[in-house]
């Protein structure tokens, strides 16, 4: 995940943003700093939710996917929603903003940490768009 941001925070410096861009699925497009900048407010957002989630108590990644997805999840959809989860739980964790323990049944539970939390949430609450994600 951060490999992932930070490339995104690279691009921005690096290219070009009237560069046509040539996805490997849908249509071609220009607006690339645009659309990285929304990919990366969008992912800090979710960030910042999983936090405020885990804030009260500690959440295992299943019981946190309705944090970031609002519509039902299935087979396949479950998986990638799990991984993706999995992922911005783990970069909370290497960032010292959440703890992760082992409960009883050998799940991973997450607790936020971090006191410069409640300075950091925002006024509006989170709530994440119950539609499938843009694919560019």
């Amino acid at each position: 995940m951060r490999e992932w941001l930070n490339s995104h925070e690279r691009f921005l410096d690096v290219l070009p943003a009237d560069a046509l861009v040539l996805p490997a699925h849908n249509t071609p497009f220009y607006g690339l700093h645009e659309r990285l900048r929304y990919l990366i407010e969008h992912h800090e957002d979710h960030l910042l939710a999983l936090e405020e989630a885990c804030l009260e108590q500690s959440c295992s990644a299943m019981e946190l996917l309705p944090v970031l997805f609002k519509r039902p999840l299935d087979g396949h959809n479950l998986s990638l929603a799990l991984g993706e989860c999995i992922a911005h739980l783990n970069y909370l964790h290497q960032r010292g903003q959440l703890s992760r323990t082992v409960d009883a049944a050998d799940c991973y539970r997450y607790q936020s940490i971090d006191a410069t939390l409640p300075m950091r949430l925002r006024q509006q609450r989170h709530a994440a768009e119950d539609v499938p994600p843009m694919q560019v």
